[in-house]
C-alpha cells in the first residue's frame, strides 16, 4: 500500500508530469486539466506564477513611474504648481519602488488566486452534481493564470520600449483620452479588460469543466459570467467615485 502510494507521488512530482501540464495549459488544456484532476499539484505554478508576476512587475515599475510622474507635472504645469523631482532622488525612488511593487503583486497574486479559487469553489459546487475539492480548484487556478503571468513578463521590454502600460487593453487602443465618467469607456479600459485576461478566464471555465464534469461551454459560459459581474463592479464604482 505505501508503496504504491509512493509511486503515485513520484510520478506526479515527477519533471515530465510537471513540465507537461505547465506546457499543456497553453496547447491543450482539456486533457491537461483532466490529469489535474486526477492528480492536482499546484505547488510549481503557483511558484511559477508569483515569479513571473513579480519580475514583470520590477521591470516595468520606472516606465510606469515616469508615466505617472509625467501625468502628475502636466497637471501641476497647468494650476502653476510644483516642481521636477531631482535625477539622483528619482533614481533612488524608482529601485526603492522597484522591490515595493515586485513585494506588492506577490501579495496581490496570492490574494487573487485565493479569492478566484473560493469562488469557483463555492460556486461549483452548489450548482454541480458532481463534488471537486478545493486542491483540485485551487490547482487549475494557478495553471490558468500562468497565461497572464508570463505574458506580461514577455511585455514587459515592450512596454519599457514603447512607455505604453496598456498594450493588450482595447481602451487606448479604441480611445485618445478614456474618460473616467463614462462607464463605456471605463468598462472597456478596466485593466481586466484585456486580451490575456480574457484569455485566462476562457481556459479556467475548461478546467473548471473537466474538475466538474461539465461541457466544455458551460464551463467557459459560467466562468466569463463570473468574470463579467466582477468587470462590471469594479468599472461602476470607478464611474461613481470618478
Amino acid at each position: 500500500m505505501h508503496k504504491v502510494d509512493n509511486e503515485k507521488k513520484i510520478n506526479k512530482l515527477s519533471p515530465k508530469f510537471l513540465f507537461s501540464n505547465l506546457r499543456g495549459i497553453f496547447l491543450s488544456p482539456g486533457d491537461t486539466f483532466l490529469r489535474i484532476k486526477q492528480k492536482p499539484y499546484w505547488l510549481i505554478p503557483f511558484i511559477a506564477v508569483l515569479l513571473c508576476s513579480s519580475i514583470a512587475s520590477y521591470l516595468v515599475f520606472p516606465t510606469q513611474l515616469k508615466i505617472s510622474l509625467k501625468k502628475s507635472a502636466d497637471h501641476f504645469a497647468l494650476a502653476g504648481l510644483g516642481e521636477e523631482m531631482p535625477p539622483e532622488r528619482l533614481t533612488a525612488f524608482e529601485e526603492a519602488g522597484a522591490y515595493l511593487a515586485a513585494g506588492t503583486t506577490i501579495l496581490k497574486k496570492i490574494l487573487l488566486l485565493l479569492l478566484v479559487s473560493c469562488v469557483i469553489f463555492v460556486v461549483g459546487n452548489l450548482i454541480s452534481f458532481s463534488y471537486a475539492t478545493f486542491e483540485q480548484v485551487f490547482t487549475i487556478t494557478c495553471h490558468s493564470c500562468l497565461i497572464t503571468s508570463i505574458s506580461a513578463l514577455i511585455l514587459a521590454p515592450a512596454i519599457n520600449h514603447f512607455e505604453i502600460t496598456d498594450l493588450t487593453s482595447l481602451g487606448p487602443i479604441l480611445f485618445d483620452r478614456v474618460d473616467p465618467s463614462s462607464f463605456l469607456q471605463g468598462l472597456l479600459s478596466n485593466s481586466s479588460f484585456e486580451i490575456f485576461t480574457i484569455w485566462t478566464v476562457v481556459v479556467l471555465g475548461i478546467g473548471t469543466a473537466q474538475i466538474y464534469s461539465w461541457s466544455t461551454r458551460k464551463g467557459i459560459v459560467i466562468l466569463l459570467a463570473l468574470w463579467g459581474i466582477q468587470l462590471l463592479f469594479r468599472t461602476s464604482i470607478t464611474v461613481l467615485f470618478a
